[in-house]
C-alpha cells in the first residue's frame, strides 16, 4: 500500500465524516459523480484501488465540498469557497 494512498482514504473518510450524510447516499453520489458504480467507490475507500485518477477524485471532491487539490494532498485547505 503507497503512502499516498493511504492518505487520500483518510482525507476521504473525514470529509464524508463532516457532510452528515449516510454513508450509503455519500457512495451512491460519488459513484454517480464519478462515472463509477458505487461498488468501485468502496474498493476505493478500502485502499484496494491505488490513487484513482483526477476525474474520479474530482468527482468525489464535487459530492464530499472539498478541493481537488485537498484530496491529492496537494493544501492543508478542505472546504471550498462557496
Amino acid at each position: 500500500m503507497e503512502q499516498r494512498s493511504v492518505e487520500l482514504v483518510r482525507r476521504l473518510e473525514r470529509a464524508m465524516a463532516r457532510t452528515g450524510r449516510r454513508r450509503e447516499d455519500l457512495v451512491q453520489a460519488m459513484a454517480q459523480a464519478a462515472g463509477i458504480t458505487p461498488s468501485t467507490v468502496n474498493q476505493i475507500l478500502r485502499n484496494e484501488i491505488d490513487m484513482p485518477p483526477d476525474a474520479r477524485l474530482s468527482g468525489f471532491a464535487r459530492v464530499l465540498g472539498v478541493s481537488l487539490a485537498h484530496l491529492q494532498g496537494r493544501t492543508q485547505r478542505r472546504w471550498r469557497n462557496a
